[in-house]
């Protein structure tokens, strides 16, 4: 697993969603850095995607495992996830709370997504689609990445392989929030775009129940796209959280 390290400290893990890859969160994570010293940011290209792309996903568990054994010899890492990397997120912070000092949960879910397989199958015919480059610009824009991160979407769209994205796609869609997230008891916040689809919305005011006291914040005008359109509300929220562990 590709994982693009900057700094020394306290360790910050970015796991970014399905189609997409750690670029996503550069922006953030520099401003994360730059207004706080001994911090360590990491963000990962998970299996089948961007820099890791070589590989096929391999479902959450094998993945859990991975990401548990990267950080384990860093110390408590806050763990910042998208969509996909939310919920690898909270798998994480359910089996080995020990290792994690704070959640920032961005855009995911709770519970089952209505028709799972079809959103399964269609993201797969998307991604194939994304090799053809008119289609995978008309992507880039309906996705809403920023202009000058283009060029690694469109690059990641032409590496990964369709059964990573259809996978990875149907497993984020069939998640069940773990009954043993009641292990963790750290801080935690949740993210989702007032533009999101419902399910998600209602997912981040779920939090609450999943952690008590956990805090949930909505990103006014953003849709499915909140770590590089709106890079500063993911950096505040993961600068609260390691305050909050202070």
């Amino acid at each position: 697993m590709h994982a693009e390290v900057h700094g020394e400290g306290t360790p910050v893990l970015f796991l970014h969603g399905a189609g997409v890859a750690g670029w996503i969160w550069r922006q953030a994570a520099s401003e994360v850095r730059d207004a706080r010293d001994g911090l360590q940011t990491i963000a990962v290209d998970l299996p089948g995607f961007g820099r890791s792309a070589e590989s096929t996903y391999p479902g959450a568990d094998a993945t859990v495992a991975e990401l548990t054994e990267l950080i384990r010899d860093r110390g408590p890492a806050v763990v910042v996830g998208f969509s996909l990397g939310s919920q690898l997120a909270l798998r994480l912070a359910s089996l080995a709370p020990d290792l994690v000092r704070g959640l920032v949960w961005i855009s995911g879910e709770t519970r089952p997504t209505p028709f799972p397989w079809a959103t399964g199958v269609g993201a797969g015919a998307a991604a194939a689609l994304g090799r053809v480059p008119a289609l995978a610009s008309r992507q880039a824009t309906q996705a809403g990445v920023p202009v000058p991160l283009r060029s690694e979407y469109l690059s990641d769209l032409r590496s990964m392989r369709v059964d990573s994205v259809r996978r990875s796609v149907d497993e984020n869609q069939r998640f069940r929030a773990p009954v043993t997230i009641d292990r963790y008891h750290g801080p935690a916040v949740a993210l989702a775009g007032s533009l999101e689809r419902r399910i998600v919305r209602e997912s981040a005011d779920r939090l609450p129940e999943l952690i008590p006291g956990a805090a949930v914040e909505v990103v006014a005008g953003a849709k499915h796209h909140i770590p590089y359109r709106f890079p500063e509300r993911v950096a505040a929220a993961t600068l609260g959280v390691l305050d909050a562990d202070r």
